[in-house]
């Protein structure tokens, strides 16, 4: 469970929880449980691969082995499957015939924003300087209106500063932001696609503990609508996205 992946130059890195429920029969001859959880974290090669890729994880357990060591003592050993699928998605013009059925989303209308995200956090302790702001975003949730697609998540920052005593802290902040965005045949019920990019990060310490800072927020929507297509091999028509 609670399975998350990251993807790398031609690897895949999945990390997960497996979670476990032992049943056991006591002295007593009465049967008890007892739940454990085992992190896990292994890699899979999977050539081409780059980051901002899609990835799709199928975990599979294929076998569990246990021995009885001692009355209270117990050893585990299970052996998972993981069944790893990156893709990429791409936008291309297609031709009507009577080919192949496919299910793809046509390409309702794209747009791009930028928002400004301006906060004022204080810090921990004194701060000499700001050595570093390191951001991402997550939590993206988005909601089609007519014409409209309203983008709400977070920005998370990791402050690295300098105190008084010359020693690095770090501090995390967590900004929310909302807007909206402009797209002309935008319905609700259809599909949205958002790539979150962090232009620049400013800041400036006010003070020895006021920090300041201003964070430009690009965001490309592109909504589609899922309909089956047959196609040709040969003119273009579309644009479609799958």
């Amino acid at each position: 469970k609670e399975i998350t992946t990251d993807v790398i130059e031609d690897k895949v890195i999945v990390q997960g929880i497996l979670h476990k429920q032992i049943f056991f029969v006591g002295e007593d001859n009465v049967e008890r449980h007892q739940a454990e959880e085992v992190e896990f974290s292994t890699f899979v090669d999977v050539p081409g691969a780059a980051a901002g890729m899609e990835v799709e994880v199928v975990p599979t357990v294929e076998f569990v082995d246990f021995t009885l060591l001692s009355p209270t003592k117990l050893l585990e050993k299970v052996v998972i499957e993981f069944f790893v699928k990156v893709t990429q998605s791409i936008q291309f013009n297609v031709a009507l015939g009577p080919g192949t059925l496919l299910k793809v989303e046509e390409v309702i209308g794209e747009n791009t924003t930028q928002i400004l995200a301006e906060s004022t956090i204080t810090l921990g302790r004194p701060a000499l300087k700001i050595r570093e702001i390191v951001a991402r975003v997550i939590n993206v949730a988005t909601e089609v209106i007519e014409d409209k697609v309203i983008v709400q998540g977070t920005i998370h920052k990791q402050i690295f500063y300098i105190g008084e005593e010359n020693v690095e802290f770090h501090q995390a902040e967590e900004v929310p932001f909302s807007t909206f965005v402009e797209i002309p045949g935008a319905r609700p019920g259809m599909n949205v696609h958002v790539e979150p990019v962090i232009e620049t990060i400013l800041f400036e310490l006010l003070g020895a503990t006021s920090l300041l800072q201003k964070v430009v927020l690009e965001l490309f929507v592109k909504v589609t609508e899922t309909v089956q297509l047959q196609v040709a091999v040969a003119a273009p028509y579309g644009p479609y996205y799958l």
